[in-house]
């Protein structure tokens, strides 16, 4: 019995620590930006009307205060006050409220500018919160969880809002978003499976990836023309969505944006789905309705074709895009295994990263004058491939953007390409000759990398800087000329290029031992010399 007895009362202390460290987590905030001296119960520091007893402390290095706990409060209705002894509130620190489950209504001083990650998370009870137009900083969960919220009003002073803020927040119904309001991050009100009412402002430009998944509830939606980009999944299974009208600016449509909107009411052209702006019908393209068929035509009033639209349709042969088309995608025709050809829209600025990725059939591709960026492995791996003309406006070439394409045989980087980045035109088997123009300072680390058959490598500009393994294991590379703008050459640059015999230095002597060198840089290859304009420099 006394062992019984003993038991229980261990019980019951483990149970007051277990339940009191809970307490904790809704009483006590801890942050290094904060001055923990004036760590200060609050009674006449606050001004009249305000909640007693939340706990304030001084913000290090400021004259303000920051609200970090709900302190000895019990208040189910809290009051922040806007000043503690004299000095303005500016901030709910990070956590501050987190679990209190006792409260259910918050009015936030105009003091305050910045609501803290975490700062009301999981307040179960909450029902009712005001946001002041001083607010200019809300960072992520800051009412994730707050599971009875049903509206809420985002000031225009809030310019973007924070990662999962509103995230399950089940029963919030009605969102108004002020003008000035412009970036809705990832997951903002994913779950909120209430939401009926949507306000959005003229000022949003971006929806961010699964900003609205759940919203089950969301019957239509109007975007304004201010937005450009929707993000992956940004509206996924939003089962009750039927009408969705998209603003006139809309220029990047994410992979499965709509998914899972079994209501949702498309415009169909040639077995395609289309969402509607509200002057055109047409306006994006947004996936085949079905995808075993082998072409298709885009309606010629398009202008969007979103991410992923035709990725993985196996048995498209070609297709053509009208010039109406000003944006197409990422990855929108990745795995098009049997794409044999295509015609770009001559409006487009952008080849999307992975636009073509893995078209292993795709033979001929004619890359529109106007384009100035060509993306991340847009071509990569288009195994037939042959030669395609860069175009001159073309500034940036991305990563792997054509590696493996196995079939060509000659690259032209033209004068205006500034920018190219690792591996663009590593292992193209067959690449036998490369001119890289004047606009490259730099040649990227292993831009040429396993380029077997390269034997002619022509360098017009002042380059500065050649990457590590640029030309690694390009084994049928003999000769190669390097500018005098050269001042460093990085590891295995020219490490297995097995018949390179002769490497010439416009510089001179002296210049080139100026030269920083990576070892090792030539493993495996066989020069012996460097040939300067003033004579040899052995090695």
């Amino acid at each position: 019995m006394k062992r019984t007895k003993r038991f229980l009362i261990g019980l019951l202390a483990a149970l007051g620590v277990f339940f009191g460290t809970l307490g904790a987590a809704c009483n006590d905030t801890d942050n290094s930006s904060l001055e923990s001296s004036s760590s200060i119960e609050a009674d006449t520091h606050v001004e009249e009307g305000a909640t007693q007893n939340l706990r304030y402390q001084k913000i290090e290095d400021t004259e303000e205060y920051a609200v970090t706990g709900i302190g000895s409060a019990t208040d189910e209705n809290i009051v922040i006050s806007s000043t503690y002894d004299g000095l303005p509130v500016t901030r709910i620190e990070s956590s501050a409220f987190t679990d209190c489950l006792n409260i259910k209504s918050v009015t936030i001083p105009n003091s305050v500018t910045s609501l803290g990650y975490k700062a009301f998370q999981a307040c179960r009870n909450l029902t009712s919160v005001n946001i002041p137009d001083s607010v200019t900083k809300f960072e992520s969960s800051v009412f994730e969880g707050c599971e009875n919220l049903t509206s809420i009003t985002i000031p225009g002073s809030v310019k973007s809002i924070g990662s999962t803020s509103f995230f399950r927040c089940s029963k919030l119904e009605s969102v108004t978003l002020l003008d000035g309001v412009k970036t809705i991050a990832a997951n903002v009100f994913n779950g909120c499976r209430a939401m009926k009412n949507l306000t959005l402002p003229e000022t949003l430009t971006s929806i961010g990836d699964n900003a609205f998944g759940y919203c089950t509830s969301l019957t239509s939606l109007s975007l304004p023309d201010s937005v450009k980009t929707i993000g992956y999944r940004a509206f996924y299974y939003c089962e009750s969505l039927a009408s969705v009208t998209l603003g006139e600016s809309a220029a990047t449509i994410g992979v499965s944006a709509f998914e899972g909107c079994n209501n949702l009411q498309f415009k169909e052209y040639d077995n395609q789905n289309y969402l509607a702006s509200k002057t055109n019908d047409y306006f994006a393209l947004i996936e085949p309705k079905n995808r075993e068929l082998t072409s298709y035509t885009v309606h010629n009033s398009t202008k969007v074709i979103a991410n992923a639209a035709f990725s993985g349709c196996i048995n498209l042969t070609g297709i053509v895009i009208p010039d109406s088309v000003t944006s197409i995608g990422v990855n929108a025709f990745e795995y098009c295994e049997n794409l044999q050809s295509a015609t770009l829209p001559n409006g487009i600025k952008t080849i999307a990263n992975y636009l073509f990725f893995s078209c292993v059939n795709l033979k001929n591709i004619t890359i529109p004058s106007g384009v100035k960026s060509i993306g991340t492995y847009a071509f990569s791996s288009c195994a037939s491939l042959a030669n395609v003309v860069i175009p001159s406006n073309v500034t940036s070439i991305g990563e792997q953007a054509f590696s493996y394409c196995e079939s060509f045989t000659s690259v032209v980087i033209p004068d205006s390409v500034t920018t190219m980045s690792y591996d663009a035109f590593s292992y193209c088997s067959k690449l036998e000759s490369v001119v890289i123009g004047k606009g490259l300072t730099s040649i990227a680390r292993q831009a040429f990398a396993y380029c077997s058959n390269l034997t002619s490598v022509t360098i017009l500009g002042d380059v500065k800087t050649i990457g590590a393994s640029a030309f690694y294991k390009c084994s049928s590379l003999t000769s190669i000329a390097l500018p005098d703008s050269v001042t460093k050459i990085n590891k295995n640059a020219f490490s297995g290029c097995g018949a390179l015999e002769n490497v010439t230095f416009a510089g001179t002597a002296e210049a080139w031992n100026a030269i920083t060198i990576v070892s090792p840089w030539k493993e495996n290859a066989p020069f012996t010399k460097i040939v300067c304009a003033d004579g040899d420099v052995a090695l």
